[in-house]
């Protein structure tokens, strides 16, 4: 029963196809009866013997990419592999090792050795010792040593397909008719509200925007933060780039049409300066190029493998990145020659003041993240003539958990959320906020609660 309505959500009838649970995601793939099967392998096998990844044989069988990828992972068929094998094996759970003999405790990595773990393979994340009272009133103390494995922080989530991505800059241009953008942002994946994730995903089923745009702070990234733990708000480098793409992934399936473009935020830029403070000689390291790279390079991995784009698969996804040549404050989506998105990089007190302080500097309208606030604010300004000129500024929410204010902010001022922006074809907008507040997210007139 509980497949069946997966299956029903996802807009499949359920007579008419059966669940396969992939061991390497948490999702259930709906495929076709067994009567169809085999034809949906051929087809896939076909595409897969001529195209390298999934969103060009997404373009060859003219279906969603988010289907292709998961029947194909169903079916264990492969990009550029004729044929078929089976799922891709995928070990990057993380593990701890205890000791309970200090004698233990001054070599971590002989520790790690005793426990048949190989050392090389294995990054200590952390050490704590914990001490309790017994039932006979003795002091016991234990070692705890946490792990990730070494390759799970350089793997792109759930496989290792490589990713690059087409086009340098993001405009959207101009149409014949209105379109409809959705700007969603700090998620904080993998402390994103589940339960306003699903009602997004309704949202998007309804609405099917033009152009979907993530504001940045898609990842959360602690711990390669320079900030200190909080180990109630702690996630691994690998099981926050796997939630961040199933993120992704359950966006492009809910809304296939959309055109879905990235930007980094200051969240992201943690990777970056990791990278550079730690290995900076790995800074920029790609796959193996055939030729001399050039700036217009669109290979797998152009941009690096240690970066958000090619861990996150954006290219399987058919998701357009935003490069710059500077940092994350630099890039942003232009929507109309008044208008654009940005995540972000003023934070001010209480909602409105950050969106007011960043039209003043930029002298245009704006949509922005970083701020986990929810506001439309306007300035006007007047030439020398007297003529005025009146700028948008729109702070579009956040789209992770508020309580507990993840770990760091005390009863923080967050609205949750995301922007929308109505697109005219003279370049005249409309911004509107959907609001999530009492279990309900609010948009105009519409009202979405689970059930």
């Amino acid at each position: 029963m509980i497949h069946k309505a997966v299956v029903a959500t996802g807009r499949w009838h359920p007579a008419h196809c059966q669940p396969v649970c992939h061991p390497a995601y948490a999702v259930c793939v709906a495929l076709p009866r067994t009567h169809d099967i085999e034809q949906h392998r051929t087809a896939l096998a076909a595409a897969a013997a001529t195209c390298r990844s999934f969103a060009d044989m997404s373009r060859a069988l003219d279906w969603p990419t988010s289907t292709t990828r998961y029947r194909c992972h169903a079916l264990g068929i492969k990009p550029g592999v004729v044929g078929t094998s089976g799922p891709p094996d995928i070990s990057t759970a993380t593990r701890s090792v205890t000791s309970d003999d200090p004698a233990e405790w001054n070599d971590a990595t002989r520790l790690i050795a005793s426990r048949g773990l190989n050392p090389d393979e294995w990054i200590i994340v952390r050490c704590r010792v914990n001490e309790w009272t017994q039932a006979d009133g003795s002091l016991a103390t234990q070692l705890r040593v946490e792990l990730e494995p070494r390759a799970g922080l350089l793997a792109p989530a759930g496989m290792t397909d490589t990713t690059s991505i087409d086009g340098r800059t993001a405009v959207i241009t101009q149409s014949d008719t209105p379109q409809t953008v959705v700007l969603l942002g700090d998620h904080h994946c993998p402390h994103h509200d589940t339960d306003l994730h699903q009602l997004v995903l309704a949202w998007l089923r309804d609405h099917q925007p033009d152009v979907g745009i993530i504001l940045g702070d898609l990842l959360d990234l602690d711990t390669v933060s320079r900030h200190r733990k909080n180990p109630q708000w702690t996630a691994g480098v690998q099981a926050t780039i796997d939630a961040a793409h199933q993120l992704l992934a359950s966006y492009t399936q809910a809304s296939p049409h959309t055109r879905w473009i990235m930007l980094d935020g200051n969240h992201e830029a943690r990777l970056r300066y990791a990278v550079l403070d730690q290995i900076g000689a790995l800074y920029g390291l790609t796959t193996a190029r055939s030729a001399p790279a050039d700036d217009d390079d669109q290979t797998p991995a152009a941009d690096g493998i240690l970066t958000t784009p090619y861990l996150l698969r954006l290219r399987d996804l058919g998701i357009d990145f935003v490069r710059t040549d500077g940092t994350y404050e630099h890039a942003q989506v232009k929507l109309t020659d008044t208008l654009a998105a940005r995540h972000g990089w003023i934070a001010r007190r209480g909602s409105g003041a950050s969106a007011l302080s960043t039209i003043d500097h930029l002298r245009h309208s704006v949509i922005i993240g970083h701020t986990h606030r929810q506001s439309i604010v306007h300035h006007t300004a007047h030439d020398i003539d007297g003529n005025p000129h009146t700028l948008l500024g729109c702070e579009a929410g956040t789209l992770a958990q508020i309580r507990g204010g993840m770990g760091y902010a005390i009863s923080p001022d967050w609205q949750q959320g995301f922007a929308t922006a109505s697109i005219h074809p003279d370049g005249t907008y409309r911004v509107d906020l959907a609001t999530y507040a009492g279990g309900a997210l609010l948009y105009r007139d519409r009202h979405y609660r689970a059930t």
